[in-house]
């Protein structure tokens, strides 16, 4: 784990692959942008601290549990916080509700991008409508990452097509087969009817 960094440290970035308007260290709001997210940070950390969380975390990272570090409860006042926080950004009636085949609160997470200005405006209609393909329809652009211009018969001449599974799922059908299994089996892939 990373030591924390104390008052007198520089400040300290690595490039979280977030786009070009990404600043992964909000330690000290970059000049001339507002810290909107100020009153949730601050809320959130009085409670982990009230709650012990990283003296919980350490013992639980140290134990290898897969149990969750948080309670239902716990989540429940996370939220809580979370939705007073949004109030005061103006959202009301914040969803948690998880979609389906989804691990995530998407309704919440696409407010939290509104209140932040967030570039990608077609990431959250994607994610709750289903992410297109390209196939049907152009994929949107995100606005995160500098746009590069390619030469489309450069594109169409590198595009490969395959012909063949894997080459180890070929050599060992019953790792594939055990993998797809625990796959299914944690809801990440299921099973459907044949189109044909």
């Amino acid at each position: 784990m990373l030591q924390p960094k104390s008052h007198s440290t520089l400040l300290r970035a690595n490039q979280d692959g977030g786009g070009i308007s990404s600043l992964p260290d909000w330690s000290c709001p970059p000049p001339g942008q507002q810290d909107k997210l100020q009153g949730l940070r601050k809320a959130w950390s009085d409670w982990l601290a009230a709650k012990h969380v990283p003296l919980r975390l350490r013992k639980h990272v140290q134990a290898g549990s897969e149990e969750p570090l948080f309670t239902p409860a716990e989540i429940t006042e996370l939220r809580s916080l979370a939705s007073a926080w949004f109030a005061s950004q103006g959202v009301q009636d914040v969803s948690w509700e998880i979609p389906e085949f989804q691990p995530y609160a998407l309704a919440a997470l696409q407010h939290l991008a509104t209140v932040l200005d967030d570039p990608d405006t077609s990431l959250w209609p994607c994610l709750l409508e289903g992410v297109p393909t390209g196939i049907d329809a152009n994929i949107p652009k995100s606005n995160v990452f500098i746009p590069v211009q390619h030469d489309r018969q450069e594109l169409v001449e590198n595009l490969h097509i395959c012909a063949g599974n894997w080459k180890q799922a070929e050599e060992q059908p019953e790792l594939l087969a055990e993998l797809v299994q625990k796959e299914e089996s944690e809801g990440w892939i299921f099973s459907m009817p044949d189109l044909a």
